[in-house]
């Protein structure tokens, strides 16, 4: 070897030349028996995990999925004179990609709005929000960020609109090609045009696609308000909003092709119009058939309406709309989502007499209801109050709804959360399961996105007296939580490796597989092999499990239990890490491929045969001698040395280990924290 070379010797004793080895300091790995090195999704709803390490009191806070296997979190927060906003990326294990306080989106001092965002290429996110500048001034501005925390289009993002107008609302959304798009309201000081919505395009690269502020999609005298938009098939864009016409609100829409180019009436399509006014509506894509829209109305009560349309606006179910209403109650908060086999499952909440509960049906693509009655995800909701729905598909038929709980003499509501399967079954109980119920604070802003096993993670708010952060918690879809693998642990006695761990409630489990690797990369799963695998009690209390290996060579090994549910899900156990030396090794080495921690001291771990005097210099990158150690109490097997190296610099070091004949050079990196 090269180092040996520099050092002007041969190892004639040592068998085969040392490797060298890197060690990297950081404290927590001190040659320790076992090592747990992820953080895991906290096992108990009455004490979630916090994901973002430091915030202020967020507020706005939304989740955005980044298309593979981690999530974006986005959040506004007062700081002094001024309004920020944050960003923070995290895998489907809670673990932040970056440092843990998150990013703020623009770094300009100013008065930022709530930001929008959706998922860009390459599992980037795309980001809208206003900026104001003066009362009658606000500016549409955007950003592209990366799940590392950085910026594509600058510190402070791109501005949209140059003209001082007032933006009132606006929608972001992307095309095929990564191109982003971005819809806004205008209110101007124009007499001709009170109101207008624009259009731009942006590239990948930050660059306007449409001239000046972007396209004319219409002009107004007349209130215009609530602005959404969906991704047309030629590249185009469909752009819906509420118009205020003979003191009541209509629903009319748009179709702007990649080009720019208007299609449909000028002054846009009415797609409802009743005495009623609109007070709010919802639109979901239907891909390969057009749009969903939900519209609710109100007059002495709430009703709720929907209809799917095709990409020329016109309807597709014979009936002008569908009403869903109830004579004896209001109907709010409608929710829908188009589920894994072509079906639509619509949600609502309804309220009477003081008391709400949450309603589901399901139905196919041609209108038709596919479930004989509505489901509330709480069998018992004549107990509870329930409201505050989020609604996501799974990925058999079915869909998952998260909400808030409140029964009679609880102080604040709880988070809980149920599966519906493909005919309606309640799969996560009667009442769901709980997911937060900290009964000491209140939540609130619930988000939920698919874990990609049939199974949720839930972030929200929570706040207790003038102390606020985000949590967060994960379930699976055998309705255990993420964690329920618990007391985890690898030890190593002789020349025996035992993993022990404990499930609490195995409803639902098919199986365990133990694994083993000697290579630890967080997303490499190529090098795991299976050693055992372990057939579940299938007890509702705790179950214990045990196994014992023999590897074959001496090192340091990784070992994870892999719990296998019975929709194919996968709970993974925390990692445990161990150094395996069987007492009846006769020869002298080096223990390899530890990372050594630097504080005040080092640690350099050795194995002896017999008891030997051990010599080990410490040499600088210009191999200049600095230190000389005489060890002359060793002891048979393992022996650990430990030196005072806070004097030393952060760098590259060398240092010769010599054992009775035995020689070997090692490599050394000094690295400090702070």
């Amino acid at each position: 070897m090269l180092i040996n070379r520099l050092f002007c010797y041969s190892n004639r004793h040592a068998g085969k030349p040392g490797v060298l080895t890197c060690f990297i300091v950081i404290a927590m790995f001190l040659f320790s028996g076992t090592d747990l090195l992820y953080a895991q999704w906290s096992g108990n709803p009455e004490s979630n995990r916090k994901l973002i390490e430091k915030t202020g009191n967020p507020v706005n806070l939304s989740v955005i999925n980044d298309g593979s296997k981690g999530f974006y979190i986005i959040w506004q927060e007062k700081i002094g004179n001024y309004t920020d906003l944050f960003f923070q990326h995290l895998n489907y294990d809670g673990n932040p990609s970056f440092f843990g306080e998150g990013v703020r989106i623009n770094n300009r001092a100013a008065l930022n709005e709530p930001a929008k965002g959706i998922t860009g290429q390459n599992n980037t996110l795309i980001l809208a929000w206003k900026e104001t500048v003066s009362e009658k001034h606000t500016v549409l501005t955007v950003q592209r960020v990366k799940s590392n925390g950085y910026r594509f289009w600058g510190d402070g993002g791109l501005a949209i609109n140059e003209h001082e107008e007032q933006i009132t609302s606006f929608s972001v959304i992307s095309d095929s090609q990564g191109n982003s798009l971005f819809s806004f309201i205008e209110r101007r000081k124009d007499a001709n045009a009170v109101y207008a919505i624009k259009l731009q395009k942006v590239s990948l690269n930050g660059y306007p696609e449409y001239p000046e502020d972007g396209v004319d999609v219409i002009l107004s005298k007349n209130v215009i308000t609530e602005l959404q938009m969906i991704a047309a098939p030629d590249g185009g864009s469909i752009i819906f909003w509420l118009e205020s016409q003979n003191k009541i609100n209509v629903l009319n829409a748009k179709y702007v092709d990649k080009r720019g180019r208007m299609k449909w009436l000028k002054t846009g399509k009415d797609l409802f119009r009743q005495n009623n006014s609109i007070l709010n509506y919802e639109v979901t894509e239907v891909p390969g058939k057009g749009f969903h829209l939900t519209w609710t109305t109100i007059n002495s009560k709430k009703n709720i309406y929907h209809q799917l349309f095709d990409y020329n606006g016109s309807n597709i179910w014979d009936d002008v709309y569908k009403n869903i209403s109830d004579p004896e109650s209001n109907l709010s908060g409608p929710q829908v989502c188009l589920t894994s086999d072509n079906g639509l499952v619509f949600g609502w909440v309804t309220e009477n007499k003081n008391m709400r509960s949450i309603k589901l049906m399901k139905y196919n693509l041609n209108g038709a209801q596919l479930w004989k009655e509505t489901r509330s995800p709480n069998r018992n909701s004549n107990t509870r109050n329930d409201f505050g729905i989020s609604l996501i598909p799974d990925e058999r038929g079915g869909v998952i709804v998260a909400w808030f709980s409140k029964a009679k003499g609880e102080n604040r509501p709880s988070v809980y959360a149920q599966r519906i399967g493909l005919k309606s079954e309640l799969l996560w109980g009667d009442e769901g399961i709980p997911v937060a119920r900290n009964q000491k604070t209140d939540k609130s802003y619930l988000n939920i996105l698919p874990d990609g096993y049939n199974g949720i993670i839930a972030v929200f708010k929570e706040s207790e007296a003038d102390k606020h952060g985000i949590f967060g918690q994960r379930v699976f879809a055998n309705k255990t939580y993420n964690s329920q693998i618990s007391e985890f642990h690898v030890t190593s006695l002789n020349d025996t490796v035992s993993v022990a761990w404990a499930v609490i409630n195995e409803s639902g489990v098919l199986g365990y597989r133990v694994e083993r690797t000697i290579i630890r990369e967080k997303d490499d799963e190529s090098d795991w092999v299976e050693i055992a695998n372990v057939k579940p009690k299938n007890l509702n209390i705790t179950g214990r499990y045990s196994i014992k290996d023999f590897p074959s060579e001496q090192g340091m090994y990784f070992y994870r239990v892999v719990q296998i549910g019975s929709f194919g899900d996968l709970n993974v156990s925390n990692t445990g890490r161990i150094d395996y030396f069987p007492e009846r090794n006769d020869k002298i080495f080096i223990i390899p491929g530890q990372q050594v921690v630097f504080g005040d001291s080092s640690v350099i771990a050795f194995n002896l045969p017999e008891p030997v005097d051990v010599r080990i210099e410490l040499f600088n990158s210009r191999l200049e001698k600095l230190e000389e150690y005489k060890l002359d109490e060793t002891v048979k097997g393992i022996n650990r040395f430990s030196f005072f190296s806070r004097n030393f610099p952060q760098g590259v070091y060398y240092y010769r280990f010599r054992a009775g004949e035995y020689v070997d050079v090692k490599k050394l990196i000094i690295t400090r924290e702070g």
